[in-house]
């Protein structure tokens, strides 16, 4: 018997002494219903809060249903990033302040980002600008240090991307980008560009100051037209070899022991070097379509000698 009131009728009906005994049938009637109306208001309270608590639930629903609020109890969480300098890009390129939650519809009208060393950009201007700090040595101007770039599969519209001064290693996660026209990877360690074959829309490539030996990979790439693989691994145009639209080609600080094979790519236009092993400059004059080249000053003499009926310009440096 779990009511008090109950409890407490029981005790006085059974009560020895008679002063303490309900002394009618008429008393235990009236006691047993002031009980039973004391239960009642109980159960109907119950019931009322049950009530009100389903009425506000639906309210919240119908709130967050049809209208462009949302209470923060049902609010979603905002999409995380693994690199912070990548989320910092991401919320420049949307101008969108730190404390603003970011959506995956958010990520789809990124088409750009730019990080340059330890400087987030907002646009290629200062991205530029931060290159150019570089070069002037501004001490601040560090490695940014960004290890991986799986934070970018989320931005699946991204067409051009300028990550530079970076620990990056591993390139795979732009092979899920089908939409990337331009990468620049500069200055970061780079060995194996290999899982960039499969991206259609890449027309422009920078690898410079990496590791990269070998970019024949990218011949399934069939508008990539621009590469600057500079202060690179690359030996000789081997390294290029199937890249048949290659319109400009700069090779600048690298091992080059020859330029045999050049004419594998008959619709060069420019082409930077600096010098080459066996200092013979003959092949590029298989080129058709070259018209300006970039030598360091030491091949002059050569250039003098082997380039006379030259119709491209040269310009030393």
């Amino acid at each position: 018997m779990e009511s008090p009131r109950l409890q407490k009728i029981v005790k006085t009906c059974t009560e020895l002494t008679p002063d303490r005994r309900y002394s009618s049938a008429v008393q235990v009637k009236k006691a047993l219903q002031r009980a039973d109306g004391h239960i009642h208001k109980r159960v109907v309270r119950v019931i009322l809060c049950v009530a009100a608590l389903f009425a506000c639930l639906c309210a919240g629903y119908a709130i967050g249903r049809y209208t462009d609020f949302t209470p923060t109890l049902f609010a979603p969480a905002g999409v995380t990033f693994e690199e912070p300098l990548i989320e910092q890009a991401v919320r420049q390129s949307l101008n969108l302040s730190s404390s603003t939650p970011l959506s995956e519809e958010d990520l789809l009208s990124v088409t750009d980002l730019y990080i340059f060393g330890n400087v987030a950009a907002a646009n290629v201007e200062a991205f530029s600008t931060a290159q150019q700090q570089m070069v002037s040595q501004d001490e601040s101007i560090k490695n940014g240090g960004i290890r991986s770039l799986d934070d970018l599969v989320k931005l699946k519209n991204l067409r051009i991307l300028h990550v530079a001064l970076q620990d990056i290693v591993d390139v795979s996660p732009l092979a899920k980008l089908d939409s990337l026209e331009v990468i620049d990877l500069n200055h970061n360690p780079i060995e194996n560009i290999s899982p960039l074959a499969g991206l259609y829309s890449l027309r422009e490539l920078i690898v410079f100051d990496s590791q990269v030996s070998d970019c024949s990979a990218l011949s399934a790439c069939p508008l990539l037209e621009s590469i600057d693989a500079g202060k690179s691994r690359v030996t000789s145009p081997q390294a290029f070899a199937g890249i048949a639209g290659l319109k400009s080609l700069k090779i600048r600080q690298t091992p080059l022991t020859t330029l045999d094979g050049i004419a594998a790519f008959p619709f060069l236009e420019r082409l930077e070097l600096s010098t080459v092993r066996d200092r013979n400059l003959t092949p590029l004059l298989s080129l058709p379509e070259l018209k300006e080249v970039w030598l360091n000053e030491e091949l002059r003499t050569e250039a003098e000698q082997n380039l006379k009926n030259a119709t491209f310009q040269i310009t030393y440096s």
